[in-house]
């Protein structure tokens, strides 16, 4: 399971009007450039999803239109399986 934290994201929009986001900025002034938009995927929900390299890492990064989030990856904990 995923914890999930607010950030601020440096975006652009593509020839369709889409965002592509560009840099995640932490709250604290971390800024993070995002190599490279693996894919986006919109469900029902309406939340668009991308999935971003960064740092050559896969992130997860959600917009609802108004507020980006990302998703923070937790410790496992002694029971569950990796």
């Amino acid at each position: 399971m995923e914890d999930y934290a607010r950030v601020e994201v440096v975006s652009g929009t593509d020839g369709s009007g889409n965002a592509v986001p560009r840099k995640i900025v932490w709250g604290e002034g971390r800024t993070f450039g995002i190599q490279r938009v693996i894919s986006v995927c919109q469900p029902e929900d309406k939340m668009t999803m991308y999935t971003v390299l960064v740092e050559g890492r896969q992130r997860k990064l959600f917009f609802n239109g108004s507020e980006w989030r990302v998703g923070k990856r937790r410790e496992p904990d002694k029971g569950d399986v990796e």
